[in-house]
């Protein structure tokens, strides 16, 4: 048997790593960088060089000593010499290939043929016709010299050393009988010959490769060791059996090409069974769902599954990022091959690779390089083992990439819902999952502190700048309260210009400096589109546990302190228990107004409106009073605080509606058509779907839209522009009246009442309850008056509650009187709806009327 290795290529000077690790090859490896320190060593490349010179030079020493012995004898039979030549070229002549890399390992009757050759000419004429014959058959299969070189000289050496034994044990006679000696002497010289070939082969591998010489030689002898046993028995039984009774070598040949073509089916049949079973293997290794995993297993088992030198994978990344090279070179690992000791043409064997180009319903994404460094031709079986294997990795990369866009697109999702998309800070819900996290993991000394700071003025800005230019400051202003907070806490946008600092383990007594400081970095100036602003912040605090037990109890009380902060005008406040002394109580009465809603507890009362220029009554406005089970009739400051911070606001808010409206229709039934008035506050016009809600209430009761009038105030006018607008253009549209209500002690200019189309205003009681007694009052009731009739507005005057002031409305020209003088809140079953000033068929509160505190939202009063 015979198998040497063919010329590499020079490693290249890539960033490499030995066998069982993956080379990856990227821009700026190439450059500047050469082979790391695991090459083979300079003892290996002297080992090598030894090696081959010993083998060759022994080859040439024997048959140089061998032909000067031929001079001297005399020459055998023509046939002898001529079957010796024809057993030098079998005996070299591979009955079987298999390809391992670019290298070739092959399968021949060598052992066979050097028993006859020791049985058929003396030792010096063997030598000189085996070199001859070898070194024939080599360079027709146009090897490299240097190979031919090697395998003549190893098989010489060989054969010299297995007629050394014969020699030693009992020479073979040319004709004759053989004996038990004859045959042991050629066992054992056969033994030195199949050993000493396979030690030469192995040590040129492991030394080139930079492998282990016992690992290379171990996997080896097995296969060999069966092969040249093979060989010896069948030289042996011709080599009987010629001199017994040579005609029963006849029909040798044909068992011979049997075996041979059993044997290579064999072979094959195993061979492609591993390798379907490898790239089994193969695929299962593939499924992975990260890139550079599935790139890794894709090297080792391409270099498994087709021998080879090299393999590269190119992947496109796509979305507009670089293409990546995945690189794994067995031959990185290699030294050059040593130069011919013979004269050599100094060309190298050129290199040869495969490409399969990775494709996907949206085209070409990649290719897959398998590279031998020698010219290699995969074999049919091979080509469709790559193309699987090409299929199986591009579905590999395929789902890793479905993988990774599910897996960005649930990141996505997962920040949009725990950050605000206009400045990318934290929302409410991550800063009460946070806090709560704080509140788990409190460290003793220290407490979770929650700073909420609203920007002064920030509508006007928006207002003058516009609203573009307020969100770029609003993220700017986010990015440098990140910077000051860095990791002492989370900086989160809550709603509008109301921002967020969440300290998770902070010491009580520093909350206040941490707000000063966070005041300190807002106010300093900031350049937008060449307009320098300074923005002003109020600041409410909180500690948990101090303060609270939740995280949303934390959240409600800085809001409380806020709140306090802004209503004292100063820059920051600190939450105190005092100052929300009914914490426990308000709650307690939320959870008692869900099952007052359910249960009807909540009853509509109705004060009626007095047109001054007939004296009729025309309308009246729905106001709410609680009808508690143990407190007894509760006015709306009991209850409609609590309502506006909780999330009662809306199914309250219909419930009045809805009872206003079902009046309303009840009245015209019986013939009286009245307009029914009904407050809103600034929370319910900035919900879209109230023009919806209103359209189907007014649609359930059949009442006319116009039969309906909206009360807002100048301040929800001013909240929200953008949304609220939207909203009361809806309801306009419905046909229902808009009214502004408590008008004049709001903020709103004079522009305010064109934008948005009302029909109504009502001039707030501070100024008519004292109008007789007082000028400016007077005054502003009189322009009030003027303003609304220019304007095509119709005025009310709330807080008659004498004749004198319902005289002095009337003259002014007020439209309408409503007070306690027209008439006080009742119940519609005890309203007298006849002309004049209304008188209660019976008391509703008690004797004499108390006025109530003026808390009408949807029903204050």
């Amino acid at each position: 048997m015979g198998a040497a290795p063919c010329r590499r290529a020079p490693p290249t000077a890539v960033r490499r790593t030995r066998y069982d690790r993956m080379t990856i090859q990227v821009a700026g490896d190439i450059a500047g960088r050469g082979p790391l320190s695991d090459l083979p060593s300079a003892a290996h490349r002297r080992r090598l060089q030894l090696l081959l010179g010993a083998v060759i030079g022994g080859g040439v020493l024997v048959f140089v000593i061998a032909t000067v012995r031929v001079l001297e004898q005399p020459r055998p039979e023509a046939w002898r010499l001529a079957l010796a030549v024809l057993l030098g070229v079998l005996g070299n002549a591979p009955l079987l290939r298999m390809r391992i890399g670019h290298n070739g390992s092959s399968f021949n009757y060598g052992e066979g043929a050097v028993v006859l050759l020791l049985a058929l000419l003396p030792p010096a004429w063997l030598f000189v016709v085996s070199s001859c014959a070898v070194a024939a058959t080599q360079l027709a299969s146009r090897q490299p010299l240097r190979k031919v070189a090697f395998n003549t000289g190893s098989f010489v050496v060989g054969l010299a050393a297995a007629e050394g034994i014969v020699y030693v044990i009992e020479p073979v006679p040319l004709s004759g009988d053989l004996t038990w000696r004859h045959l042991a002497a050629l066992v054992l010289g056969l033994a030195v010959f199949s050993l000493f070939e396979n030690a030469a082969v192995s040590a040129v591998v492991a030394f080139s490769q930079d492998l282990s010489f016992g690992d290379v030689a171990s996997r080896a002898l097995g296969v060999n060791l069966v092969v040249a046993l093979a060989n010896l028995a069948a030289g042996l039984c011709v080599l009987v059996l010629a001199r017994w009774e040579w005609h029963t070598l006849l029909p040798l040949p044909a068992f011979l090409i049997t075996l041979v073509g059993t044997y290579r089916g064999y072979v094959l049949a195993t061979e492609a069974r591993d390798t379907w079973q490898r790239l089994e293997v193969a695929g299962q290794d593939l499924n992975q769902l990260d890139e550079d995993s599935i790139a890794d297993a894709v090297l080792r088992h391409a270099v498994r599954l087709f021998l080879a030198d090299w393999v590269e994978l190119e992947l496109d990344a796509g979305r507009g990022l670089p293409v990546r090279h995945y690189r794994r070179d067995l031959s990185a690992t290699r030294m050059p091959e040593p130069a011919d000791p013979a004269a050599d043409d100094g060309v190298r064997t050129p290199s040869s690779a495969t490409v399969v180009a990775l494709r996907d319903p949206g085209g070409e994404f990649g290719a897959l390089r398998v590279g031998f460094n020698g010219p290699v031709k995969l074999s049919d079986r091979e080509t469709q083992v790559l193309a699987n294997f090409g299929r199986a990795v591009t579905a590999a990369v395929a789902n890793a990439r479905l993988y990774g866009e599910l897996q960005i697109e649930a990141a996505r999702k997962e920040f949009e819902a725990n950050h605000d998309l206009l400045t990318g800070l934290a929302n409410r819900r991550l800063l009460i999952s946070a806090a709560q996290d704080a509140a788990r993991r409190r460290r003793i000394g220290a407490v979770c502190g929650m700073l909420l700071l609203e920007l002064d003025h920030f509508k006007k800005i928006n207002d003058a700048l516009g609203r573009s230019v307020g969100d770029r400051l609003l993220s700017r202003l986010g990015e440098r309260l990140v910077t000051a907070v860095g990791s002492r806490g989370i900086v989160g946008r809550l709603d509008g210009h109301e921002l967020a600092v969440l300290l998770p383990a902070v010491r009580e007594a520093d909350l206040e400096l941490v707000s000063a400081e966070l005041q300190h970095v807002l106010a300093e100036p900031i350049s937008i589109e060449s307009v320098r602003l300074s923005i002003e912040a109020t600041v409410g605090g909180a500690c948990l546990p101090t303060d609270c037990d939740t995280a949303d109890e934390l959240l409600q009380r800085a809001d409380v302190a806020l709140a306090l902060a802004k209503a004292s005008a100063g820059s920051y406040r600190r939450y105190l228990a005092e100052d929300d002394g009914t914490s426990l109580e308000r709650l307690q009465t939320a959870a008692q107004l869900r099952a007052a809603l359910a249960g009807d507890e909540l009853v509509v009362f109705f004060q009626p409106q007095l047109d001054l220029s007939t004296g009729t009554v025309v309308g009246v406005e729905a106001l709410t009073r609680w009808q508690h089970p143990t407190r007894g009739l509760l006015g709306p400051a009991e209850f409609i605080p609590v309502i506006e911070q909780s999330e009662l606001v809306r199914p309250f808010t219909l419930h009045v509606l809805d009872a206003a409206v079902a009046q309303a229709a009840a009245w015209s039934r019986r013939g009286t058509e009245l307009q029914v008035s009904v407050n809103l506050s600034a929370r319910t016009l900035l919900d879209r779907q109230l023009p919806d809600d209103v359209a189907t209430i007014l649609h359930r009761h059949g009442v006319p839209a116009q039969r309906i009038v909206l009360e807002i105030t100048e301040t929800t006018m001013m909240s929200e522009l953008d949304i609220v607008e939207d909203v009361l253009v809806g309801l306009h549209a419905l046909g229902v009246e808009l009214s502004v209500d408590d008008f004049g002690t709001g903020y709103s200019s004079l522009a305010l009442l064109q934008r948005i189309a009302v029909n109504e205003i009502k001039v707030d009681k501070s100024f008519v309850l004292n109008m007789n007694g007082s000028s400016s009052d007077r005054t502003i009731v009189q322009a009030t008056v003027d303003l609304g009739h220019g304007l095509g507005l119709r005025v009310v005057a709330e807080g008659v509650e004498n004749a004198d002031v319902l005289r002095a409305v009337r003259r002014i020209g007020c439209d309408r009187a409503q007070g306690y003088h027209v008439s006080r809140p009742m119940p519609a079953a005890a309203l007298d709806l006849s002309s004049g000033p209304t008188s209660a068929k019976r008391p509703a509160v008690g004797s004499p009327p108390r006025p109530m505190p003026d808390l009408r939202y949807g029903a204050g009063g």
